[in-house]
């Protein structure tokens, strides 16, 4: 039988002003996300995928929450910028910033469904 290890992922939900930076991804809008490498902490794991994806450099605030899908752990993290002036990396086939009331709906229920309700609730509420 295979041991198994978990698996963490972090994803910083970015911030400038009131709009939220998404990522397209195998044609799907979504907020990236990085697995975190063994020794490696979140808050440096959260900084490379945004540098790697974005070429911007953030301040990693709140931790917003987290949810399981089989033995993934996937961590969501408050995250700040100084600017909304970026260049598109990593594996992004697009970079777009959104009001923060409609990152649900861009992402479409495909995507969302994953989303704990507490992480819905932070870009709708």
């Amino acid at each position: 039988m295979k041991n198994l290890m978990p698996k963490n992922i972090v994803r910083p939900v970015i911030s400038y002003g009131n709009n939220i930076f998404l990522g397209k991804l195998a044609g799907k809008w979504n907020i990236p996300e990085r697995k975190v490498a063994k020794g490696e902490s979140d808050k440096d794991a959260l900084e490379m995928c945004v540098r790697e994806q974005a070429g911007i450099e953030i301040s990693v605030g709140s931790y917003l929450g987290s949810h399981h899908s089989g033995s993934t752990k996937c961590k969501w993290y408050e995250c700040l910028t100084t600017t909304n002036k970026t260049t598109l990396g990593g594996d992004l086939e697009e970079i777009i910033w959104v009001p923060k009331n409609e990152v649900v709906d861009r992402c479409g229920q495909e995507v969302t469904s994953s989303w704990s309700g507490g992480i819905r609730a932070y870009f709708t509420g």
